[in-house]
C-alpha cells in the first residue's frame, strides 16, 4: 500500500516536471501574447506537484512557474515587462497556490490515515483490515490470517479500571508491532480482538509464530489466545479464512472440548 502510494507521487511529480517544461518552452516563447494570459496553465504543473509533494515542493513549483515565466518574458519581450510589479504578484499567486494546494492535499492524506487507525493503539482498524485482506487475496500468494484474544482484559477493567486496561492494550499493540515484520500487516479489529496477515510458508512457521508472541507477552506479564487459517490451503476468500482462524481460536480457548488448534474444514 505504502510503495503504491509512493510510486503515485513519484509519477506525479515526474509529469509536473514535463508538463512545466513543456508549458514554458510553447506557450511562453511561441504561443502567448498580451492579454491572452495562456501562461496561467502554469498552473497546471505547480498543482500536480503541490498534490504529489505537499506544500514545500508545491511553492517551490510556484516559485520555478515564476522564474519560468520570467524566462519567457526574457525570450520575447511583447508578453511582459521583465521584474514588472504584474511579474511580483504572478510569483506570489504561483507560490500561494502550490502551498494552499498542498497544504490541503497532506491534511486530507492525514485525516485518511487516521481514519484508518486505531485511536488507542495506533494499529490499523478493521476496515483497514479488510482492504489489506483482499489486496492479499488479489495477489494469489500464500499468507496466514492469525487472530489474538487478550487474555484478562474484562477483568482488568473491573477490578483497575478502564486506564488499566487501556494501557494493557497499548502494550500487547507494542508487541505485535515488535514481533512481526514490516511487510506484516497488523490491526486491532474489537475491544480485545487483533489480527494479524503474515506471509509464511508452512503451518510450522505459523506455530513457531505464535509461540514466539505467547513467550514474549508472558514475559510482560501478558497472555492471548491464537487462532490461524492459511491462505489457500485452508481457504482462499475472506469468509472462510475467518471461519477457519475463528475456529482455531474458539478450540485455543477452551482445550476441553479437545479441539485446540484442530484441522480446519
Amino acid at each position: 500500500m505504502i510503495s503504491g502510494v509512493l510510486t503515485h507521487r513519484r509519477s506525479l511529480v515526474a509529469a509536473s516536471i514535463a508538463a512545466a517544461g513543456a508549458l514554458a518552452l510553447v506557450v511562453l516563447t511561441n504561443v502567448e501574447v498580451p492579454v491572452v494570459g495562456l501562461g496561467r496553465l502554469l498552473y497546471v504543473p505547480i498543482v500536480l506537484l503541490a498534490l504529489g509533494s505537499g506544500p514545500i515542493w508545491g511553492s517551490v513549483a510556484g516559485a520555478v512557474a515564476g522564474g519560468l515565466y520570467e524566462f519567457g518574458e526574457y525570450v520575447d519581450p511583447r508578453v511582459a515587462a521583465i521584474g514588472s510589479i504584474g511579474g511580483l504578484v504572478r510569483l506570489a499567486g504561483f507560490v500561494a497556490i502550490g502551498w494552499i494546494v498542498g497544504s490541503s492535499a497532506a491534511h486530507d492524506r492525514a485525516l485518511a490515515g487516521r481514519a484508518e487507525r486505531d485511536f488507542l493503539t495506533d494499529l490499523l482498524n478493521a476496515h483497514a483490515l479488510e482492504a489489506a485482506l483482499a489486496r492479499r487475496l488479489a495477489t494469489g500468494r500464500p499468507f496466514v490470517l492469525v487472530f489474538a484474544d487478550l487474555e484478562g482484559l474484562h477483568e482488568l477493567n473491573e477490578t483497575e479500571g478502564h486506564a488499566a486496561g487501556n494501557d494493557r492494550l497499548r502494550r500487547f499493540a507494542a508487541v505485535l508491532r515488535e514481533e512481526t515484520a514490516p511487510g506484516d500487516t497488523v490491526a486491532r479489529i474489537g475491544g480485545d480482538e487483533f489480527a494479524v496477515l503474515r506471509d509464511v510458508g508452512s503451518q510450522p512457521e505459523v506455530e513457531a509464530f505464535c509461540d514466539r508472541l505467547r513467550a514474549v507477552l508472558t514475559e510482560r506479564g501478558m497472555g492471548a489466545s491464537f487462532g490461524y487459517a492459511m491462505c489457500p490451503d485452508e481457504g482462499d476468500d475472506r469468509l472462510s479464512l475467518f471461519h477457519g482462524a475463528d475456529k482455531r481460536l474458539y478450540a485455543a480457548k477452551h482445550p476441553l472440548d479437545g479441539r485446540r488448534l484442530v484441522a480446519v474444514s
